[in-house]
């Protein structure tokens, strides 16, 4: 499922036309299956202007990255540009080597109207792939939760579907072409809206539900199959535990219209007392009962000195997962002090150490997953580790 780091604890998020990112230094990524499920899959970390614009991304993909069908792996840079109000008009990702991968382009077209055009790179020239229409744009405002779930469903992504009257979605190489129509409540809430599929001739409707604070939390997808079916096959809820948690779910419902293949997720967004989102854990289910890890992403905020990353292979952390001690080693570098966090962000254990290895006692600690974070000469790193009994 695709997680976007933006999700916040209000309904609208007010953007202008520009994009909204995570007030971070550092954003991990952990992958369940790819050795251990404490590797570092791949991570961001994003640089700021003193106008609080993001000016560049560093992204390192250990393995790789798929981005709107665009393979990523290895080191990269997205650098953003804006115009004189300070709206983005143009992100470029190049990689480690100069060559120019991906370029996407908003252009604000008779002040109402949004295109996003995004091109990549064909035998070292960039060509457009796809774009997306955006007819008379509500105020540059979208809503996160429905946000997601159109990006969870469309392959051939947009960062960001604003409230619209309607989206025209056009790729070049096949023609494909979809269309998204709005309809709204008086208060400029989506009450509802079809997405059709010229090139497969169905139809996607969704229903959204709200409670009594306006806040979404179900939306209801329909497919229809024209002349075959019609049947409601997804359900996205969203369940605010409380200020500090909240957990989305996407639900699969069995049909004799056609086979769906994917597996129930579950999302748990996890917060801090300042209310920054410390944790991401997706997970999938393998039965009607039983759910495995799947995903694992942590945020990590700077606080005087910036996260270091650059010795990060010469970290040990051992055994992981772990029951009753915790070994840390970091060669011939020194750890000034440990600190231990559950995934609501709490800290819960801090070991002073001034060595350059050290193991901690966690038989105390209740079975799951924990956040490092390892203060060294070097600079903070970031680790997961699992503890089982």
């Amino acid at each position: 499922m695709k997680i976007s780091v933006t999700v916040v604890l209000i309904f609208f998020c007010s953007i202008g036309f520009s994009q909204s990112y995570p007030d971070t230094s550092t954003v991990y990524y952990f992958i369940n299956g790819f050795e251990e499920d404490s590797t570092l899959f791949y991570k961001y970390i994003y640089t700021y202007d003193k106008d609080g614009l993001l000016k560049q991304t560093y992204q390192n993909f250990y393995e790789f990255y798929i981005y709107n069908g665009v393979a990523l792996t290895g080191e990269s840079y997205a650098y953003y540009y804006y115009d004189d109000k300070k709206l983005l008009k143009e992100k470029i990702i190049i990689n480690n080597k100069g060559d120019t991968l991906i370029k996407e382009f908003f252009t604000v077209v008779n002040e109402n109207d949004l295109e996003y055009s995004f091109y990549r790179n064909n035998n070292s020239n960039c060509e457009l792939d796809y774009h997306y229409y955006f007819y008379n744009v509500r105020s540059g405002k979208y809503q996160v939760f429905f946000n997601e779930v159109l990006q969870h469903l469309n392959q051939y992504d947009v960062p960001y579907y604003y409230n619209a009257d309607s989206i025209l979605f056009e790729r070049y190489k096949d023609n494909y072409r979809k269309k998204i129509t709005f309809n709204y409540l008086p208060d400029g809430r989506v009450l509802s809206c079809l997405q059709e599929d010229f090139k497969y001739n169905d139809k996607l409707f969704f229903e959204l539900n709200y409670d009594s604070l306006q806040r979404c939390y179900q939306i209801d997808v329909t497919k229809i199959i024209p002349d075959s079916c019609s049947v409601k096959y997804l359900s996205y809820s969203m369940k605010f535990i409380d200020s500090l948690k909240k957990e989305l779910m996407l639900v699969l419902t069995p049909n004799t219209c056609f086979q769906v293949v994917k597996r129930d997720l579950k999302d748990e967004y996890c917060y801090d007392s300042k209310n920054q989102l410390t944790a991401l854990i997706t997970t999938r289910s393998i039965n009607n009962s039983e759910w495995e890890s799947y995903v694992s992403t942590y945020y990590a905020y700077k606080q005087g000195d910036a996260i270091v990353e650059n010795s990060i292979n010469n970290l040990r952390i051992y055994p992981n997962p772990a029951t009753t001690q915790l070994s840390i080693d970091y060669g011939d570098y020194i750890i000034k002090d440990v600190k231990i966090y559950d995934v609501t962000g709490r800290c819960i254990k801090q070991e002073e150490v001034n060595l350059n290895r050290i193991s901690i006692d966690v038989s105390d600690l209740h079975r799951g997953i924990y956040f490092l974070k390892i203060n060294t000469e070097k600079g903070s790193l970031t680790r997961k580790v699992h503890i089982i009994r």
